[in-house]
């Protein structure tokens, strides 16, 4: 049985010409694609907490929002891999220092406490169990955005790991488990 569920307001554009979140869902209650502010978030807490072994994140652009509104969604245990890579791109020598510049902007310009996220990230980081690794020095310019939860599921489309990206940004992604799919798509994370 597939289900279409159109958030309110989606179906009197007229009226309201915010764009909704539409999600397509299984049988099980999973959503399999999905488009509009929000979609990164609904595939977020449906399969990250699936995955009991590792993460493979392909974004363009990561921030420490995007981790605050997924870490709760993560096991303990579970590795998070981000592959992160603004299409503009930089020299290798200037890419650690942008991606630290990065996350100490993005503390130091919100509204919100981060200090407990900090925190998880700094002790992830120091057992292994979150991995950063960038994708800027690559000879072309790097666009993209898909998720590999323990070799189970891929989801892919247009959603950045990002706090805009999960959560206010129009967005589309779809859901596969595939096998030969996942297969691909790990084979060029672990290549790129």
């Amino acid at each position: 049985m597939i289900v279409w569920v159109v958030a309110k307001g989606a179906l009197d554009m007229a009226n309201n010409p915010k764009l909704s979140l539409s999600l397509h869902f299984d049988s099980n209650g999973n959503p399999l694609s999905g488009v509009g502010p929000g979609v990164g978030l609904a595939f977020i807490t449906a399969y990250f907490p699936k995955a009991q072994y590792v993460i493979r994140i392909a974004s363009a652009y990561f921030t420490l929002k995007g981790f605050k509104i997924s870490r709760g969604f993560i096991a303990p245990k579970t590795q998070l891999q981000i592959l992160v890579g603004r299409e503009e791109g930089l020299n290798v020598q200037k890419t650690i220092k942008t991606i630290i510049h990065e996350i100490v902007g993005d503390f130091g310009s919100c509204e919100e406490d981060l200090y407990e996220v900090i925190s998880d990230l700094k002790d992830r980081i120091r057992t292994g169990q979150f991995v950063i690794k960038d994708a800027r020095e690559m000879q072309v310019k790097f666009h993209c955005k898909f998720y590999i939860c323990d070799d189970r599921y891929i989801w892919h489309g247009s959603a950045n790991y990002t706090g805009l990206g999960l959560t206010q940004s129009a967005e589309q992604v779809s859901v596969s488990n595939d096998l030969d799919e996942i297969r691909l798509f790990t084979s060029w994370y672990n290549e790129a």
